[in-house]
This record gives structure tokens, sequence and C-alpha cells, in this order.
């Protein structure tokens, strides 16, 4: 079966339904030429997986790779550090810094967006139970399997143009 977008370079290729699929990372020399890069010239089976585009991709089901959700809990790492703090066992400070909920909204949002395309419902459940400071600010909300956050907050304006929290009791 020739792919599209090669043909119409003048390139065709026909992949065999018996042969395993076989992905390579090609290089162009400044002749126009391409080339295998020597650095991933390796056939791999696919039951690994395949690492594009922030996600594993295996056969039956996508996971997200393990550096996005890294890089979310070190951003949530910061805004935990504030957002919240913990004086004593039973004595939390929550501080609701307009600009900054918005900011936490806006990452929170992008990541469930990039989340929603593998299967991460475990994945989500334990984030927000680890860094559960989030239920202040947020509640995670499921309809037909896509995840979305509720604020549980809301801010009025006063005299003078500042913003103050107006709590919202679920």
């Amino acid at each position: 079966m020739p792919i599209p977008a090669a043909e119409q370079r003048g390139i065709t290729a026909n992949f065999p339904a018996e042969r395993p699929l076989v992905i390579m990372v090609l290089t162009q020399q400044s002749c126009g030429e391409f080339t295998l890069n020597p650095r991933y010239n390796a056939v791999l089976p696919l039951n690994n997986g395949i690492d594009y585009l922030g996600y594993i991709i295996y056969p039956h089901y996508r996971l997200v790779r393990k550096r996005v959700i890294d890089n979310l809990k070190s951003k949530l790492n910061y805004f935990a550090s504030k957002l919240y703090l913990q004086t004593a066992k039973d004595v939390i400070e929550v501080n609701y810094d307009y600009p900054l909920l918005k900011s936490l909204h806006a990452t929170l949002a992008s990541y469930l967006g990039h989340l929603q395309h593998a299967n991460s419902y475990r994945l989500l459940e334990s984030l927000f139970k680890r860094f559960s400071w989030l239920k202040y600010f947020f509640k995670l909300a499921w309809q037909s399997d896509k995840a979305y956050l509720e604020r549980r907050y809301c801010f009025k304006t006063v005299d003078g143009g500042v913003s103050q929290p107006v709590w919202l009791l679920y």
C-alpha cells in the first residue's frame, strides 16, 4: 500500500502485511539525499512501544511519556510552594492569588488535554490524590470518559478593581 505523501515526491513504498513495521529516523544531507541516522538505526519490536509526541504508543493502548508526567509534577510542586502551606499538623494556609490560580488552571487544563489522548484515568486520580491541595481550588470531574476541571472558587471585583475570593460550596 503506497504512502500518499511519498507518492507526491515520486517515492513509492509497499508494506507487505507479513513484515513487521519498521520506523526509521532520516536525516537530510546538504545534497538533498536521505540517509539513516546511525544513532537511531535499530529495529525493535512493537511491544516495546513507540515513543512519539509525548506518548508511548503500544499496539492496543497509549500511555503518557514519563518525562511529561515528571514535568507536570515539578510544575505542581512550584504552584504548591506559592499557593499552599501546612504550618502545623492541622493548620493549612491557602493563598488565593488570582493571577497564580489562573496560571495553574491554564497549566492543568493544558496537561488534561494532553493526558486525555492516553489511557490515563488512574494517573489523574493518583495525581489529585498525591497533590491533595488541589482539592481546595479544583474538582476533577468526569464526563463521557473525559476529565475536566471545575473551579471551587470565583473572584468578584470590589471598589478599586481589587479581586477578592468568593467561596463556592459543593
